[in-house]
């Protein structure tokens, strides 16, 4: 599964787009919250790994992606467990990638799944409230480091429902 942060998700094949400098000032901030919120110990500590996104200067195609070979050229980090670092399961497992220009932010999902749970239901544009409740792909931008806990969350279902949201204190 691949999203856009565009508000206009191509259904299941979609991507994540913002501007390639939040991902340079966010970068860091994505680091220093999972390490402060979750320090690496043990088992999760290879889930401590920095995303890197490959610096693309190929054309995008016709509706503003980059094209299909570029992706493999960009470093896969991959997931098996669930939030909490535990109970691996291959038949969950999730693949990213990143890439940037200088206007835009690609992340691309790969998500594997045995069954998949969605909503039925959203706005017209696909929009829906709590999608979190449900099978997602999600990508967690924080704007200032010095407040771990006010950050932008950007999420796209498998049938191409999205939300985003800024939290900050635990207040959306």
């Amino acid at each position: 599964m691949m999203f856009a942060m565009n508000r206009k998700p191509a259904g299941v094949a979609a991507f994540l787009l913002a501007s390639a400098s939040l991902f340079v000032s966010y970068g860091p901030g994505l680091n220093y919250t999972k390490g402060t919120m979750h320090p690496a110990t043990g088992e999760n500590q290879q889930s401590n790994r920095a995303a890197i996104a490959l610096h693309v200067s190929e054309r995008t195609d016709s509706e503003g992606f980059p094209p299909g070979a570029v992706w493999e050229k960009a470093p896969a980090i991959r997931y098996e467990r669930d939030w909490t670092g535990e109970n691996p399961d291959p038949e969950r497992a999730t693949e990213v990638r990143l890439l940037w220009t200088a206007e835009t932010l690609f992340i691309r999902f790969r998500c594997v799944y045995r069954n998949i749970t969605v909503f039925s239901d959203a706005r017209a544009d696909g929009w829906r409230y709590e999608l979190w409740d449900r099978d997602v792909a999600e990508t967690f931008l924080q704007p200032d480091s010095a407040d771990p806990f006010r950050y932008f969350e950007f999420e796209v279902s498998p049938n191409g429902y999205w939300i985003d949201l800024e939290v900050s204190h635990g207040k959306i």
